[in-house]
């Protein structure tokens, strides 16, 4: 997959565009590009043009809310064969432009066949004014073929980014996951933690990301660990250590089985896979290391 940041500079005549957010790169909008290729001549290429920074997070700031980074997601796209990803910067300026000015600015090419492909719900445009007709009319102007895809996406596999974000805040992690088609994960970089895991026998990978991540809420979680070239099995604990403090900030770590490396300053991949149980305080250390020795052999026995 090619990134490019401008029509100008996709080298092949023949296009098929497709636009939209694409976070988590789900099952639906798999579904969406699986039906583009399916409609398209195999010298047509497929183009996904998406933004960065993602517009909820410019027009209204927050933290915690994306299911996968742009890098992340580019990767996730070229796994889907898309052959050119197409990013614009998304401002607070471009937000306020027309639907007519953004697609003479951006979209806009005399030396490509251009075929567009939406959904049947697409928006666009200052305060989203804009939708499908908008697009008919641009493509209709500019002689470019256009096709709206059907509602299956939506309806019938019922998945949206924003579905998957909320299963992902409840800590609903395997029906989230049967929605991305694939196993959330977050990806960054092993931090010192305060020890208090290898002090009682269970040595913890603190991984610190990017805030912009969506975190799933508070407990024990069956998860595992790509580290270089291995996936190793491992129990994440999210949430506060209530056993040992009561005000503590909200941490991710990991128990990796069968694992002896020092990785502090290293990244890993942290896939989660299921919640195991809540968090919760446990009267005493005792009681807290035979809670997790359970929970270590609980995972050591599932895939």
């Amino acid at each position: 997959m090619k990134l490019v940041t401008s029509l100008k500079d996709i080298s092949d005549k023949k296009i098929a565009i497709t636009i939209g957010n694409f976070d988590g790169v789900h099952i639906g909008h798999r579904y969406v590009l699986n039906a583009i290729k399916s409609k398209v001549s195999d010298d047509t290429k497929l183009v996904v043009i998406s933004f960065n920074p993602h517009p909820s997070i410019v027009l209204s700031p927050r933290r915690s809310f994306l299911i996968n980074l742009q890098k992340e997601k580019q990767v996730l796209l070229a796994n889907e064969k898309v052959d050119y990803y197409y990013e614009i910067a998304f401002t607070r300026d471009l937000s306020t432009l027309s639907g007519e000015e953004f697609l003479s600015k951006y979209l806009t090419s005399k030396t490509h066949e251009i075929r567009f492909f939406l959904g049947y719900d697409f928006s666009f445009g200052a305060n989203k004014k804009d939708g499908v007709k908008s697009i008919e009319e641009f493509c209709a102007k500019n002689n470019y073929s256009f096709e709206v895809l059907d509602k299956k996406s939506v309806e019938e596999l019922s998945v949206s980014s924003s579905k998957i974000r909320d299963l992902i805040g409840k800590g609903l992690i395997k029906q989230a996951n049967s929605l991305l088609g694939r196993d959330f994960f977050l990806e960054g970089t092993i931090v010192k933690g305060e020890g208090r895991g290898k002090q009682i026998g269970f040595p913890t990978a603190n991984i610190q990301y990017s805030n912009l991540q969506i975190t799933p809420s508070k407990g024990v979680y069956y998860s595992s660990v790509f580290y270089k070239d291995g996936m190793y099995k491992s129990i994440t604990n999210i949430g506060v250590k209530p056993t040992f403090e009561s005000d503590a900030e909200m941490t991710v770590e990991t128990f990796i089985l069968d694992f002896d490396k020092d990785i502090y300053g290293e990244s890993f991949k942290l896939y989660l896979h299921s919640k195991l149980r809540e968090e919760k305080k446990f009267d005493s250390v005792n009681d807290l290391i035979e809670q997790i020795t359970k929970d270590v052999s609980s995972r050591r026995e599932c895939d």
